[in-house]
């Protein structure tokens, strides 16, 4: 039988992002074009939706990606395509716990799946 993922806050120490982050970036088998990150903008005092390779275009310093020039507390959470896979609010990381990343993307498309068709239902 397949393992559940758990969705629900977790108890123990959430994960840093910056190690979620490395995770995605150094994983040969997770591709980083799949991950989004969702952050905090300070101009549009809001949370945005940045793309994992997205150009640095607004942080000053030397890097060049986003991602590597976004303070690490801006960070809010972490999707794979349209799933939150972290969360720190929630304290919630479905990279490493349970069955992880890997088992996520496999159930990736049956999630999907279930969440168009709850969709559907509360239209």
């Amino acid at each position: 039988p397949k393992q559940q993922i758990d969705e629900q806050p977790s108890k123990e120490k959430l994960v840093p992002a910056s190690e979620v982050l490395r995770r995605i970036q150094w994983d040969d088998m997770l591709k980083a074009e799949d991950f989004s990150i969702l952050h905090y903008d300070r101009v549009d005092e809001a949370v945005v939706e940045s793309r994992m390779d997205a150009p640095n275009g607004s942080i000053s310093g030397g890097a060049t990606t986003l991602i590597d020039a976004l303070p690490e507390h801006r960070i809010v959470g972490i999707k794979y395509k349209e799933r939150v896979v972290w969360d720190r609010e929630r304290k919630m990381d479905l990279v490493f716990s349970n069955g992880g990343i890997m088992q996520l993307m496999e159930e990736y498309d049956e999630w999907e799946r279930n969440r168009d068709a709850a969709i559907e239902w509360n239209i």
